[in-house]
């Protein structure tokens, strides 16, 4: 192992969730063999990527770090039955891959679109990342076709999409010969990962894993066919009032439209616009894009389709919408280009980045801060009840707060910002009650960002104990010592 200081490697001791762990080395991993080298040591290995997630799943508890971010590049492309088909190392930046597959005469492009374009494939496995183009896309798992995936016992399985389901008596066979056996429960599931149903494909098993069942080696994606027209835009409304009405009317229209599919519509709330607009002062990389108007909501929507007519006329339909609900049409932004959808969406992927800036004020003035977000579905209410509801209750905890979701899939981010300690009290009464809501409504309390090691306590409480415990049979099935990032989830 190489002779490093710790000094050297504090930037792998970290995410973007401001935990920080520590560890006895740290290893760069550049093929598979070191992969296989590596899990002989039996001790304690954290793996990670990029780092970009939230919720300190790469944040080690000792033992080893394995980064991965040097295993990257395309190792093949082809087509089958299902389609056209690329393989990847683990390590490929999401930006690596959409430059590989953006030849002007390569008609498909790799679908999820998370909000940090540094996220390693690999990673976005690991934690099933999403992004605001999964209201017609899915996440990265419907994209996984088949992965090479090193166990800690140092074997590797060949996972194939369709030949591993789990049947009706919780049974799934395993490539390697074994079978897998579980007791399913009736309650319904809070969280996704680990938690097979009946019909649940392994690879799926392993997607939101957090590195806790196997490493990845290969992984092979399904491509999808670029549309003919795409244009995204962004609404702006000067009250939340005005923001839910367009969003409860957009999507009644787009239920009527013909060959054309809404694939995002987020709404961004004002203390996010805001916290942008200081953010962008100090990115140059930020300064292309328009400043918001002041005192605005917006929303963020992308409309696919074969069909210029049709296109059109969807188009059109949301201007209306949004001149109906009280917006006005020409502050609107909207793009056609690739160059221009570009641009927009990195002021959508910028509102992330301008909470985790705040919180990286806030830590400065007070380092016990970490970045608190909830990521919670709450089925069953209409969005714009929901949206009043939600911003009901975050104006009366006392909390500075940041609020976006996924507005199709009543999907929401809800980013705290503490100052101080009495406010981080504040924060943990606010996070139970919504927890519980979404409990009760048979929603998700770990949504899209996962669970990792900050929100392993919390989580723990909203459980049934019959989930926790088989959670933890599918972690000893794969992982007997429990080598792989010990600490995550369970």
């Amino acid at each position: 192992m190489p002779n490093i200081q710790k000094s050297e490697y504090f930037e792998y001791l970290k995410d973007e969730s401001c935990l920080t762990g520590e560890c006895d080395g740290l290893i760069f991993i550049s093929n598979r063999d070191e992969i296989a080298a590596a899990v002989k040591s039996s001790r304690p290995l954290t793996v990670r990527g990029a780092g970009t997630g939230i919720t300190g799943a790469a944040v080690p508890s000792g033992g080893t770090v394995l980064n991965l971010s040097r295993f990257s590049g395309v190792n093949g492309m082809g087509e089958d039955e299902t389609g056209v088909f690329l393989d990847v190392y683990p390590g490929t930046s999401l930006s690596d891959l959409r430059a590989a597959v953006s030849r002007k005469d390569f008609n498909y492009f790799f679908a999820p679109d998370p909000t940090e374009t540094t996220a390693t494939i690999g990673g976005m496995f690991g934690t099933n990342a999403g992004g605001p183009t999964s209201l017609l896309y899915g996440r990265t798992a419907d994209h996984v076709i088949a992965a090479d995936i090193r166990l800690a016992s140092g074997e590797l399985l060949s996972v194939e999409r369709g030949r591993h389901t789990f049947d009706e008596l919780g049974c799934c066979s395993v490539p390697d010969g074994r079978k897998l056996k579980v007791k399913y429960s009736d309650a319904p599931p809070a969280v996704l990962p680990l938690l097979p149903r009946k019909g649940t494909d392994l690879l799926d098993l392993f997607a939101g894993s957090e590195g806790m069942l196997g490493i990845f080696e290969n992984i092979r994606l399904k491509l999808t066919p670029v549309p003919k027209h795409r244009w995204s835009i962004v609404f702006f409304m000067d009250s939340d009032e005005s923001a839910r009405l367009f969003i409860s009317d957009a999507l009644k229209a787009s239920k009527k439209w013909n060959g054309v599919s809404l694939s995002a519509l987020d709404y961004l709330d004002r203390a996010s616009l805001e916290l942008f607009r200081q953010f962008r002062l100090k990115q140059t990389r930020l300064r292309t894009i328009p400043e918001p108007p002041g005192n605005a909501r917006a929303i963020f929507a992308e409309l696919v389709s074969d069909d210029a007519s049709e296109t059109e006329t969807a188009l059109n339909g949301l201007l209306q919408i949004c001149s109906d609900a009280g917006g006005d049409e020409d502050l609107t932004w909207a793009a056609d280009t690739e160059k221009e959808i570009e641009k927009l969406r990195l002021f959508r992927h910028g509102i992330p980045d301008s909470v985790n800036g705040a919180v990286g004020q806030n830590r400065r003035a007070d380092d016990s801060i970490t970045k608190m977000a909830l990521d919670i579905t709450v089925p069953g209410k209409a969005i714009d009840v929901l949206l009043r509801d939600t911003h009901m209750i975050l104006d009366k905890c006392g909390v500075p707060y940041a609020l976006t979701a996924h507005a199709g899939a009543n999907h929401f981010h809800i980013n705290l910002l503490p100052e101080n300690r009495r406010q981080i009290e504040l924060c943990r009464s606010v996070t139970d009650e919504f927890f519980n809501s979404a409990v009760k409504s048979g929603g998700m309390i770990a949504a899209e960002n996962g669970i990792g090691k900050v929100n392993r306590d919390i989580f723990r409480n909203y459980i049934p104990p019959e989930h926790l415990e088989l959670m933890r049979r599918v972690k000893q099935f794969f992982d007997t010592d429990g080598v792989l990032n010990p600490g995550n989830m369970v």
